[in-house]
């Protein structure tokens, strides 16, 4: 088992070095001098803004660094897009127990990377990092920050602070309605806007069709919300199970390794951030192991006795996947679980030659951990190896260890 693990942490090595090699996209960057470089820029997902960006000029050249100094944006195709700004950005947490208690913004001077959301007549940015969630719009060659602020308000009795309430400045409604009211609307319309990125989106989009009838909203890809998966995993297990004795050695036996099969149903909730690679696992499977010898000693009523064990379970791991992508609809992955156990009508005896019962083990369900990397194809089928830590299943007094050890090979097929 222990080579089993050797491999398992072997492929998952080598995998990270493989996909090292093929998660640059097509992109470009567009340096200080106004030059437009195609290039392969590596696809980090960057759910928060970045500070620079790592390329390749060709598949195969070295990896190298832009920084923000360098460049004034980049852009995967069909993808993100990040431009380089001044920005004067309000810096007060946004955490409850942070809260400032100025109302008004405190603003900080920032050159940082701004996420671009919608382009158009009206432009909107983004940055999210550093504990902040901040959104810009663009006027002239300026771009300035949509107010919104939470704040803290402490009420006083005699001198006394003895409580305090939230207030939340809301100015970005009026500047909403002073720069971009394309249909003169109500003021009163601008404040069922929330300051969120999907409603901040709609509302320049829509701000851009009235203002221009033949502007084309850009299908954007659906990456902003968590998917389930259902997958059914069938599997070949190499297991072995190990007992012995503290006290006496006459009953030690290490079974060697047999095939069982295994069938579980892996439900996973893949993350809507970083691309997607995240993904949440519960998987339910059923196993068996079976097992047993027959041993001669002088030392058992009757010259002998069999050692027979009958192990069938319920598991539920639980626990994370990253997957690496290799193209759209292939990729690879690790998955790494904590793994639940349930036994059902399982049994470890010591019969006596005559059929009498020397002793009848008490089992313990106890959880372990598992490691397990594999590959997926067209978003259909998979396949894991996966290494399970040992697992303790007899709960008899502590001068009895029975060591439950396991190897899968695990198929998947995608149910939806």
């Amino acid at each position: 088992m222990k080579k089993s693990l050797i491999l398992i942490l072997l492929i998952a090595l080598s995998t990270t070095n493989l996909y090292s090699q093929v998660s640059f996209v097509n992109g470009y960057f567009i340096d200080n001098s106004g030059t437009k470089v195609e290039c392969l820029i590596k696809d980090k997902g960057w759910e928060r803004n970045p500070e620079l960006f790592e390329y390749r000029e060709t598949i195969k050249g070295d990896v190298l660094k832009k920084r923000i100094s360098e460049i004034q944006s980049f852009a995967i195709l069909d993808g993100v897009k990040f431009v380089r700004a001044s920005v004067e950005m309000d810096m007060s947490s946004d955490y409850l127990e942070k809260l400032s208690k100025v109302k008004e913004p405190e603003f900080e001077n920032k050159t940082v990377l701004l996420r671009v959301l919608v382009e158009g007549s009206g432009s909107l940015y983004q940055y999210y990092g550093e504990g902040v969630n901040r959104f810009f719009y663009k006027k002239g060659d300026e771009y300035i920050q949509l107010i919104h602020k939470r704040y803290k308000i402490e009420k006083t009795l005699h001198g006394f602070k003895y409580e305090y309430s939230i207030g939340v400045n809301n100015y970005f409604h009026s500047q909403l309605f002073v720069n971009f009211n394309c249909l003169n609307k109500e003021v009163t319309s601008f404040t069922r806007i929330d300051y969120t990125r999907k409603k901040l989106e709609k509302f320049f989009e829509e701000f851009n069709v009235c203002y221009d009838p033949n502007y084309q909203i850009k299908t954007k890809k659906k990456n902003n919300s968590a998917d389930l998966n259902l997958v059914l995993t069938p599997g070949i297990s190499l297991n072995s199970f190990k007992i012995s004795s503290s006290v006496d050695n006459l009953f030690d036996h290490e079974f060697g390794s047999t095939a069982n099969f295994r069938v579980g149903l892996e439900g996973g909730l893949v993350m809507p951030f970083n691309n997607k690679k995240w993904s949440v696992l519960i998987e339910p499977t059923y196993r068996y192991y079976g097992a047993d010898v027959y041993e001669e000693t002088n030392r058992v009523t009757g010259g002998s006795y069999l050692l027979d064990v009958n192990y069938s379970s319920l598991e539920v791991p639980v626990g994370f996947r990253y997957r690496m992508f290799l193209s759209e609809k292939n990729s690879l992955f690790v998955n790494a679980l904590y793994v639940m156990d349930f036994h059902l009508d399982s049994s470890v005896d010591i019969v006596r030659s005559d059929g009498s019962t020397f002793k009848s083990f008490n089992l313990l369900s106890q959880p372990n951990l598992a490691l397990g990397v594999g590959g997926q194809i067209k978003k259909k089928f998979s396949v894991e190896l996966r290494y399970q830590s040992t697992r303790q299943i007899l709960k008899d007094d502590s001068s009895w260890s029975g060591e439950y050890s396991s190897t899968s090979i695990i198929f998947g097929w995608k149910l939806f």
